[in-house]
């Protein structure tokens, strides 16, 4: 993939479906753009997280503050991770079919949403700061913590969401690789601005706030101003977003309410899972603090950032597999979808594998990393084992997750309905269990972990045994779009 224009990056479609084999090596080049651009910000949440374990004379309440915080953004900032996909959908189809002016008004949607969203994200948390203190049941200390920085942190929202819609934007138009460097960059930004603000400036918990929203107002100029002036890398016509098109390259296309109307729609049915899931993850740091106080909140945050291990390389081949299942779905061939979410999941538990022993052997070392506290350090041998044996089902849930996606529509109300009975069926049940009987930290996330078991037996099924009965068009329009939008996709001869 280059980031020139008159670039076309596309697979080499194979002369029969029995030929399509693709490479290990291949596969891992396509996913590394995207592993960066995952992996960049959750790893720059992890050095902060540790850092803060080793910061002041009270860390074990400098990191449930910090819990506390970053759990409550970020599930009013997830719900809305519609901004990316549909965004991402919407702007390579029009991109496929070089219809300009609808690509403008796709962007004008996008940002539009974004604020808006913004500004319900920002006033729920602001006016309900104090409910958020006494849901976590927060003690003055970790209250006094968190003050000055949640507000921080919802600061950023806008400027966060924006920048979503431009990094998608520029997906679409095929510069994956230059959105990776700046996702990169903003991120190195963040940990080092907390490295200064805890280590120079001894500035706490509230020095990385200013850190980290001046970290995402540094990358979301960046991306608006690529976005803005950096054409679709298949073409030389610069896209005027901010207006419509008039001349030879301009194509009949929507007006704005109907891309409005259209852009809403495709949202509905994500939005929806982003809440089932958001939901449950935010239920159980509610849960951990309310039930178990500062120490369990604590280790509950140390235990979530390890959860995730396997998602900072998984995550890139599951945007491989949307990729590249898109096509072969348009192109009306699942089983070589089938063949291609089984090579991916056998690399993904490579990954999976390999973190295994890195928890196994460095048990003690990884918890003196992220805690000095022995009451942290007893929660998280006790959830310890159940880590570790997770690691396998979460990279395949992540893996399949992005397979599935490519299946559009369709995948869309399944994986709508499967996160609806996963949590009001299994999920929550679960808790109340672990609550009224149990009362550990370990119970509340064998509950997690019965949801993500669940979404990986359901993932797998969709996949493997569902058959595909959809209309090879309707395959295209939901598939083969996803694929406009790849900027990963590049001429790969197969075996």
């Amino acid at each position: 993939m280059s980031d020139g224009a008159d670039v076309s990056d596309e697979v080499v479609a194979p002369t029969t479906p029995q030929t399509t084999r693709y490479s290990t090596s291949w596969l891992i080049s396509l996913a590394v753009p995207g592993m960066l651009t995952n992996a960049a910000q959750p790893i720059a949440e992890l050095s902060i997280v540790v850092m803060l374990s080793h910061t002041g004379s009270n860390p074990t309440v400098v990191v449930a503050a910090y819990a506390l915080a970053t759990s409550t953004v970020s599930f009013c900032a997830n719900v809305f991770n519609f901004l990316l996909s549909v965004t991402m959908s919407e702007v390579g189809r029009a991109v496929g079919g070089k219809r300009w002016n609808e690509l403008g008004r796709a962007i004008r949607v996008a940002l539009t949403t974004a604020l808006v969203a913004a500004a319900v994200c920002v006033g729920m948390v602001m006016l309900c700061k104090e409910q958020i203190y006494w849901l976590f049941s927060a003690v003055p200390a970790v209250r006094a913590e968190a003050d000055v920085y949640i507000v921080l942190r919802v600061a950023a929202v806008p400027l966060l969401f924006v920048g979503r819609v431009a990094s998608s934007v520029l997906v679409g138009f095929q510069r994956i690789r230059l959105v990776a460097a700046i996702t990169t960059l903003q991120a190195c930004a963040c940990a080092t601005g907390a490295w200064v603000a805890l280590r120079r400036c001894d500035a706490g918990l509230q020095g990385t706030g200013y850190a980290y929203l001046a970290a995402i107002t540094a990358g979301c100029c960046a991306l608006l101003t690529a976005m803005t002036t950096l054409p679709p890398a298949t073409t030389a016509h610069r896209i005027r977003w901010y207006r419509d098109t008039t001349g030879t390259h301009s194509i009949p296309s929507p007006s704005l309410l109907a891309a409005a109307r259209s852009y809403l729609s495709q949202s509905g049915n994500m939005m929806v899972r982003s809440l089932m899931l958001q939901g449950a993850v935010f239920a159980l740091y509610v849960v951990a603090s309310r039930e178990n106080g500062t120490t369990a909140l604590t280790a509950h945050q140390v235990i979530a950032q390890l959860w995730g291990l396997t998602s900072y390389v998984c995550d890139g081949f599951a945007d491989v597999g949307t990729m590249l299942a898109s096509k072969l779905i348009g192109e009306g061939r699942p089983e070589a979808v089938r063949r291609l979410s089984r090579r991916l999941l056998a690399m993904g538990e490579v990954v999976a594998g390999i973190v295994v022993i890195v928890l196994v052997v460095g048990e003690e070392p990884v918890q003196r990393l992220f805690t000095r506290d022995p009451a942290v350090s007893r929660l998280l041998q006790q959830n310890w084992v159940l880590l570790v044996a997770m690691q396998p089902i979460n990279a395949a849930v992540f893996i399949t997750d992005g397979v599935l996606i490519a299946f559009g529509a369709p995948a869309f109300r399944f994986i709508r309905n499967l996160m609806l009975v996963g949590v009001c069926c299994l999920f929550a049940p679960s808790m109340v269990v672990a609550v009224e009987v149990y009362h550990t930290l370990l119970a509340l996330w064998v509950a997690k972990n019965i949801l993500t078991t669940w979404r990986c037996a359901c993932a797998l099924w969709f996949i493997e045994l569902r058959p595909v009965a959809q209309p090879r068009d309707s395959l295209r329009c939901d598939g083969a779009d996803a694929t406009e939008k790849s900027s990963l996709l590049s001429s790969e001869p197969v075996n």
